[in-house]
């Protein structure tokens, strides 16, 4: 017997040539999913075969001969045994083969025999019509054939594992194949069970490794969890998808999670959506707040952007970040709030970090600017949307906002003590001359810091006098005012003055507007008129000192022809004729006297400054004082030339020093403080003393110079002699020794210096008063508020055991009177160079007023020790 070995599908199957047998055959076969190897049971028996006598004629002899074995009779192949033709199974050379029943003709071909499927070689290829066993390959189709020749049917295990399916004919089934309520995929090409993942027609799906079939739904792999939709045949979603209600993102990228299910935030086509943990991945719907910031979802995860409108309140979602924006925001150049924990828009009314602001109700839009709002008018700033309070100046017009309700005041208003105008028509403050209700009111138009306030009394208004009364309308026509009679314009209420024509009489106004009677210049004729001295109308004549005057009837003046050229008396004044006129406001020189004939034309008498700051004295005929002159028990002294008085300092011919009050011009007698010394001056005879003299009981020596240079003043020339020379620092040796000094280091080389005891060391401002108070300075006054400093007190700013920075400072009284001035070392005037440890170069020494310093400083606690005056 000879053996060919062929593969058949996928099984190695064992051909044999030889010779037939005649067998009959019958057989069971069964498969066991639920085991890795199918059982075959196969019983073998003779079948009850009709046979058929194959007869051969010999002529010769008239016999039939039989032929066994394999014979070929038109086409088909018969067995033959003892000379019967075999039908059923035929068991030949170890290949069994079925013989048709009916025609004893063996078959080929797949066969169903008895309710099974067998198939018959049906290649010539030795075993031509041999039962075939293993895979086998039909018409492209795979089957599988127990040992007993029986196709598996159902669900077969191979021996590597692998699942397959076969139908009731016994092929194996390939592609999709709904079974039991599964869905599976057979490989197209070898039949087997598709697990796990799968890329069938560019679509992925997943398979049970156990049990192979199609998982639907959620499933978790790996960690991961996708979905698998259950009516597409199971195929893997991606992409936003809507799942049992819920939106879900399952990865779209081929990144090696293609499909997964994402979680937290995600850009999606440029917009963001937001999932749930690891183990939930559903869309975020509605609001959440997420580190702080709220958003809000649509039903697919999308987080709303731009405007939007939820639940009646609008909002406003970051185009780039999604979160809700609060607070102050610029959107396309508008401002809107938003509320810090709602995030919703604001609109109306809103008090913000202690201001008010407007928000449009419609829009929401911040307002600026003037804004209308229940018939009140409104400033939002134009910087930060505020609206106004107070005192605000607009387009060069001020503005009062209520302090309460913000909106613009109108009409009368009493602010700051002060009445104000605001126009109805714009809210702005009125100014200047303003007509209100037939009433004209004057509203200051001087920035003098009460710009606005409605005035009263005395204004003079673009060169014209008006007077106002205590409700600040303009008065008009007569009125007596401090006991003097005015008159005012009806028509323009501005004061008259000269010569006015009044209901048919003529009365005559000063330049300060009062009614003159009696004898009354005149600049405009340079004439004098006369005016009755009750009713205040101008007289044709007149008596004046038992003197008869005559007038001009038309004119009013008197008839100058009369007098002489030069001083003339008239009742008890003198004149001074020139050029057919009365001179005013002119000096005249008469017989080596001088006049000055003022604005009246009558010669002055008494005193008389001059705008020059000079200061006359007249005699009752007018002649000016000159040389010394004693008045109300003071010593003046008038130049021989001019008649004026002398100011300031003054050298006699017989060399003796005397000063002068610069502002009232008498001689300073006694104790006199002039520049930065005290010097003193005969009681008697006002004339400056030098060298030793008992004052006050005390022995006091002057200088050549006349000055009186005591302790205080060795103290304040310490500072005199180093302006301009010595820099502020704390840093060098503080003194002045090397050029560089602070306050209470070179306070301390000052008192030394003047005669003080050595110091201990350079004190600070800590202990600088116990170097003071063993000096024997005392401790003239403490305290924040105003302190009666005067000539000489050297005062330390600060509270003992608290100096700090500015409050840390030390001066001296520098000079004497009510307002005195300070001196010191100090670092007012600081270097350029921001981190610079030292103050201007040469500026340390600074005198100040010391009011003003103190305020600038804002009114640090003093420390006021004074000394004695006598000291030497």
């Amino acid at each position: 017997m000879r053996y060919k070995l062929y593969k058949a599908g996928k099984i190695w199957l064992t051909a044999a040539i030889t010779i037939f047998s005649t067998l009959a055959i019958s057989s069971n076969v069964n498969a066991d999913v639920n085991n890795n190897e199918t059982n075959g049971n196969q019983q073998v028996v003779q079948t009850g075969a009709h046979l058929k006598t194959s007869q051969t004629t010999n002529d010769a002899t008239n016999q039939v001969v039989t032929t066994d074995g394999w014979q070929n009779k038109d086409n088909n192949w018969y067995y033959y045994q003892n000379g019967q033709a075999q039908t059923g199974w035929q068991n030949v050379s170890d290949n069994w083969y079925y013989l048709n029943p009916e025609t004893n003709a063996m078959e080929t071909g797949l066969q169903n025999i008895q309710n099974n499927i067998y198939y018959l070689n049906e290649q010539h290829n030795g075993t031509y019509g041999a039962m075939q066993t293993g895979w086998q390959n039909v018409n492209g189709n795979w089957y599988n054939f127990a040992n007993n020749g029986a196709a598996i049917k159902g669900w077969y295990r191979s021996n590597a594992g692998y699942w397959y399916h076969f139908n009731q004919d016994g092929q194996a089934q390939t592609g999709w194949q709904m079974l039991n309520n599964h869905n599976y995929y057979f490989d197209l090409t070898n039949a087997s069970a598709v697990s796990g993942w799968q890329n069938i027609d560019d679509n992925w799906y997943y398979f049970d490794p156990i049990n192979v079939w199609q998982m639907n739904g959620w499933q978790q792999i790996n960690n991961q969890w996708f979905y698998f939709d259950s009516n597409q045949k199971g195929k893997m979603l991606s992409g936003l998808q809507q799942i049992n209600g819920h939106g879900y993102y399952l990865n779209p990228n081929h990144d090696g999670s293609f499909g997964a299910m994402q979680n937290g935030w995600q850009l999606i086509d440029g917009r963001w959506y937001g999932f749930g943990g690891p183990n939930d991945g559903a869309a975020y719907t509605g609001w959440h707040l997420i580190n702080n910031r709220w958003y809000y979802f649509n039903s697919d995860g999308e987080a709303r952007v731009g405007w939007q409108s939820i639940n009646n309140h609008r909002y406003y979602f970051d185009p780039i970040n999604a979160w809700a924006l609060t607070g102050w925001q610029l959107l396309s150049g508008k401002w809107y709030y938003f509320d810090q924990q709602n995030a919703w828009l604001l609109t109306g009314w809103q008090t913000l970090n202690g201001s008010q602001y407007y928000l449009d109700p419609e829009t929401g839009q911040m307002a600026t600017g003037y804004t209308l709002v229940n018939g009140h008018r409104y400033y939002f700033d134009d910087n930060n949307a505020w609206a106004l309070k107070g005192w605000q100046v607009l387009n060069n017009d001020w503005y009062y906002f209520d302090n309460n309700n913000a909106w613009a005041l109108t009409g009368w208003q009493w602010l700051d003590n002060n009445w104000y105008y605001f126009a109805p028509t714009n809210n702005a403050m009125l100014a200047g001359l303003q007509t209100i209700n037939n009433n004209l009111y004057y509203l200051n138009d001087q920035h003098d810091g009460a710009y606005g306030a409605m005035k009263t009394g005395w204004q003079l208004v673009n060169g014209s006098w008006y007077y106002f009364n205590n409700s600040g309308s303009a008065l008009s026509s007569w009125q007596t005012i401090n006991g003097n009679r005015y008159y005012f314009d009806p028509t323009n209420h501005q004061m008259f003055t000269g010569v006015h024509l009044i209901n048919g009489d003529y009365y005559f106004f000063s330049p300060s507007g009062s009614q003159q009677k009696g004898l009354v210049y005149n600049p405009a004729t340079g004439s004098l008129q006369y005016y009755d001295l009750v009713t205040g109308v101008r007289q044709n004549s007149a008596i004046v000192n038992g003197q008869t005057l005559y007038f001009n009837s038309t004119t009013g003046d008197l008839d100058l022809n009369n007098l002489a050229d030069g001083l003339n008396k008239l009742g008890n004044n003198h004149y001074f004729k020139s050029n057919n006129r009365l001179v005013a406001n002119t000096w005249e020189k008469v017989n080596g006297s001088w006049y000055y004939f003022g604005d009246n034309a009558a010669a002055t008498t008494g005193w008389y400054k001059s705008p020059a700051g000079f200061w006359y004295y007249f005699n009752q005929d007018g002649t000016a004082k000159t040389g010394w002159q004693s008045i109300n028990g003071h010593w003046y002294l008038f130049d021989a030339n001019n008649a004026n008085s002398v100011l300031g300092w003054y050298q006699s011919p017989a060399g003796f020093w005397y000063y002068f009050d610069p502002e009232n011009a008498w001689a300073h007698t006694g104790w006199t403080f002039v520049g930065h010394n005290w010097y003193y001056m005969d009681p008697t005879n006002a004339n400056m003393w030098t060298g030793g003299h008992w004052i006050d009981g005390h022995w006091v020596n002057l200088q050549s110079n006349g000055a009186f240079v005591g302790f205080s003043q060795r103290v304040i020339n310490w500072f005199l002699a180093r302006e301009g020379k010595l820099t502020y620092s704390m840093y060098g040796s503080r003194t002045g020794a090397d050029g560089t000094a602070d306050c209470s280091g070179s306070m301390t080389q000052a008192v030394w210096s003047a005669g003080g005891h050595t110091p201990a060391h350079t004190y600070s401002t800590l202990d600088l008063g116990n170097y003071l108070l063993q000096n024997g300075y005392y401790l003239a006054g403490r305290g924040r508020g105003v302190q009666n400093v005067q000539y000489g007190d050297i005062v330390i700013w600060g509270n003992p055991g608290a100096s700090a920075g500015g409050a840390g400072h030390t001066v001296v009284i520098s000079t004497a009177g009510p307002d005195p001035m300070c001196i010191s070392t100090c670092g007012y005037y600081w270097s350029s160079n921001p981190n610079s440890r030292y103050g201007a170069a040469g500026q340390a020494v600074q005198e100040f007023n010391y009011q003003w310093y103190w305020n600038d400083d804002d009114r640090p606690y003093q420390m006021v020790y004074r000394p004695n005056f006598y000291w030497a």
